[in-house]
């Protein structure tokens, strides 16, 4: 049974995290295949980063995320003064508002972004999936649903 927003225990959002701002340029168009260049912003407009995001377009069945629409993060920067600030769920948290319904799954990760996962998947909105077939491999898929509810609660 799909889960209703009234199922999820969201945290309130946090009106004190950094304000960012997301400018996408989109770099690379293919059929299904769209490569995201996307400036983060601080809230006096000056870049302070950028994340590289690969969507891919719906193609197949449902629930097969080789098929789904679905975006990863490539790659994030961040310059090294907002690192450890809040600055970088501040850009996740963006960005999945910009994908509103396309979810976001890791890629690759690494010790920073694994803290704003994990900080997501405690505030309900990113849980870990196992691909079929492969229990090695873990990865982190955001919850469009959830997020929704989320920025709806922050307006």
């Amino acid at each position: 049974m799909p889960e209703t927003p009234e199922q999820y225990d969201l945290p309130e959002p946090k009106k004190s995290r950094p304000v960012v701002y997301l400018v996408d340029k989109p770099v690379e168009t293919q059929p299904n295949l769209i490569l995201h260049r996307i400036e983060i912003l601080d809230s006096q407009n000056q870049v302070i980063g950028n994340i590289s995001v690969l969507e891919r377009k719906k193609s197949g069945k449902p629930g097969d995320f080789k098929r789904e629409t679905v975006a990863m993060i490539k790659q994030i920067d961040l310059a090294e003064q907002f690192i450890g600030k809040g600055f970088g769920k501040a850009a996740y948290l963006e960005l999945l508002k910009m994908l509103r319904d396309t979810p976001l799954v890791s890629a690759s990760t690494n010790q920073d972004s694994n803290k704003i996962w994990e900080s997501l998947v405690r505030d309900g909105l990113a849980e870990y999936d196992e691909p079929e077939g492969k229990q090695e491999v873990k990865r982190y898929v955001s919850k469009p649903e959830a997020i929704r509810r989320y920025f709806e609660n922050e307006e």
